[in-house]
């Protein structure tokens, strides 16, 4: 039922809200006005911006957590698909570079040793 009243207002709610901000704060903001109502879990969410480390945004190390749902964020192409494999389980970390080694839009792995000239690749398998 949710679903169904954020479909029917979210037109309405874009004209009151606008579109600025990310799409959780649109999305809270929405169903709040409409009456539903939020809730929070932070289970479900692997948010690299909410872990108070320090970060690299092509890591797809967190990947590996099989009790999330969703990861973020994941912008460039070989990150995003480089996290659905791991995800998914069709890659393993090992397979990618080391962040400190990765090529400009390489996913990679913070905790792998391997460089391109080692085998490490920066792509997933597509």
């Amino acid at each position: 039922k949710a679903v169904d009243i954020y479909l029917a207002g979210v037109d309405k709610c874009a004209d009151h809200l606008g579109h600025n901000g990310g799409e959780d704060k649109f999305t809270m903001g929405c169903l709040d006005s409409l009456g539903v109502g939020h809730l929070r879990d932070n289970s479900l969410l692997n948010d690299k911006y909410m872990s108070g480390q320090a970060f690299h945004l092509f890591d797809v190390d967190p990947c590996v957590d099989q009790g999330n749902v969703a990861f973020h964020p994941y912008k460039h192409i070989n990150a995003w698909m480089g996290c659905w494999d791991v995800s998914m389980q069709k890659q393993k970390t090992t397979y990618f570079v080391g962040c400190d080694q990765r090529f400009p839009g390489d996913a990679c792995s913070l905790t792998s040793t391997l460089s391109h000239a080692s085998g490490g690749h920066g792509k997933p398998m597509m």
